[in-house]
């Protein structure tokens, strides 16, 4: 069983590795707040702890199956052209606790419930009814701050990929990745969509 659970570990930071997942942005652009993830530099660029970020993915994978075995809804947030391809509608169907948003997010949707639409809702209701126990953000094209500010007034976990540049801050479960690398971005999706 130990030798299966590092078996497992092993081939994520494999996965991880060959996609080239460790490089970060530049020493300057880097916040202050991502060094605990970062092992260190070359030709003044950040590098990943990938240990660090395959030991957040077992924990971050072990959290989702939960919340899937218990039957509980979980938000996937993301509207970047590399994630499209998470949210088919073979996918959609076999994950029917899973809710998708994968429009374009406007400060105060949930807050302030500014969009009368059907989908918001329902969103707003599943959050009223205390529902949805988890927020998955894989990629916006929304400021990273204002989301994640709003997002963490619903006192809901949130599980988030964010860049070296970007903060950790209103973040449960930060993955430290490189999202501005497509094969970096087609990896965590790969290893996540393993886990529904």
């Amino acid at each position: 069983m130990i030798q299966k659970k590092k078996n497992i570990q092993d081939n994520t930071l494999n996965l991880l590795f060959k996609s080239k997942n460790m490089y970060g942005e530049s020493l300057i652009s880097t916040n202050k707040e991502i060094l605990p993830f970062i092992y260190g530099s070359r030709h003044n660029h950040t590098i990943i702890n990938l240990k660090n970020v395959s030991f957040f993915l077992k924990r971050i994978f072990k959290l989702i199956k939960y919340i899937i075995q218990k039957n509980e809804k979980i938000l996937i947030i993301g509207n970047a052209d590399e994630i499209k391809f998470l949210f088919t509608s073979a996918f959609k169907k076999n994950n029917s606790n899973v809710i998708f948003f994968n429009k374009e997010w406007i400060n105060g949707l949930l807050t302030n419930q500014i969009m009368n639409t059907t989908f918001n809702k329902v969103i707003n209701y599943l959050i009223k009814e205390q529902q949805i126990k988890l927020i998955l953000i894989i990629k916006s094209s929304i400021k990273d701050t204002f989301l994640n500010q709003e997002i963490s007034t619903l006192k809901i976990p949130i599980i988030s990929l964010i860049n070296t540049n970007q903060t950790i801050k209103n973040i449960n479960y930060p993955i430290i990745t490189n999202s501005k690398n497509i094969q970096s971005i087609y990896t965590i999706m790969y290893l996540l969509r393993k886990i529904f």
